[in-house]
């Protein structure tokens, strides 16, 4: 079950964050995201997704394309989400 986390406004400084929400077709989805790659000059970007198949083809995809790449899921434990996450940050 999800919980919500309330933040005060002033205590968040991420100016340097941004964040997108695009939608696109459902069968064209590893494409799509191919595109905003190509497009997109990003350092650094979480992709949500709801299948860990999925989410396992987009990070095939992205070593391919020589992006550094990690994927995360739910049965991994906290020290393996730890360490992903640090891995992310550096």
């Amino acid at each position: 079950e999800a919980k919500q986390i309330k933040i005060k406004a002033e205590k968040l400084k991420l100016t340097h964050i941004r964040q997108f929400m695009l939608k696109c077709e459902p069968k064209k989805k590893l494409e799509f995201i191919k595109e905003v790659f190509d497009v997109c000059e990003m350092t650094q970007t979480i992709i949500f997704v709801n299948s860990l198949d999925f989410a396992e083809k987009i990070h095939q995809w992205l070593r391919k394309a020589n992006y550094s790449s990690y994927i995360m899921f739910s049965k991994m434990s906290n020290e393996e989400r730890d360490e992903t996450m640090q891995k992310f940050r550096d």
